[in-house]
């Protein structure tokens, strides 16, 4: 079983973009059990003479496509999961790791020592960007992915794919769902019935984009 809590990691953001050195296994519509995986999967395969292979498909079709022989990210649904950010006046992670639970305590329902946290802050400043997932949904994913041959190098949300540029909409669309970074520290990923009230209630909250920009749309 992989250590979660040492994969599992919050983007920092404002970096130059690197190419993937590593294949992509994105869960686009979570339904898994370590039995029988469902729901939608993307991916991007490892290099190769042909160059990267992009795809979306079942649960098969992915660990097909995938070469067990690389590591992968895998991307999970920020709908699952949590971000948020908190405010915790110490440097020390011990203290910090301690702290979190009882911040976290209204951002979830049960309990939270059930969920998978990573964080991260700027040096010298006390607010930490938090994201978690739920381990009854993650861990028979991993067992699944470790059945299937699939080292996981790595575990983000998806919306932590998105860059930030400060003042502006950043923007993934897909038929079910849209993710969006809002450029004041918000991202999302919203069901397509409710983008247009949520949307609107980011702008009545930030006022109206400096720009927008689409980097991609699937079905």
């Amino acid at each position: 079983m992989v250590n979660v809590n040492k994969k599992l990691s919050v983007n920092k953001q404002n970096k130059k973009q690197e190419k993937p050195a590593v294949q992509m296994l994105y869960v686009m519509q979570m339904a898994c059990d370590s039995a029988n995986p469902s729901g939608q999967y993307a991916w991007i395969t490892g290099r190769s003479s042909k160059g990267q292979h992009n795809g979306v498909g079942t649960w098969k079709d992915a660990l097909i496509a995938l070469d067990c022989r690389l590591p992968v990210v895998l991307v999970l649904p920020a709908s699952e999961g949590l971000q948020a950010w908190v405010d915790i006046p110490s440097n020390n992670h011990a203290r910090r790791r301690a702290a979190l639970p009882f911040k976290l305590r209204h951002e979830v329902v049960g309990d939270i020592n059930n969920w998978y946290l990573a964080w991260i802050s700027r040096k010298g400043e006390s607010s930490l960007k938090v994201a978690g997932f739920p381990k009854i949904l993650l861990n028979p994913l991993l067992q699944a992915c470790g059945d299937g041959g699939l080292h996981i190098q790595n575990i983000v949300l998806d919306t932590q794919l998105l860059p930030e540029t400060s003042g502006s909409w950043n923007l993934f669309i897909h038929t079910n769902f849209c993710l969006l970074n809002d450029g004041h520290g918000g991202s999302y990923r919203i069901t397509a019935l409710f983008v247009e009230a949520i949307q609107g209630q980011i702008i009545r909250t930030n006022g109206e984009p400096d720009s927008i920009t689409v980097h991609g749309a699937c079905d």
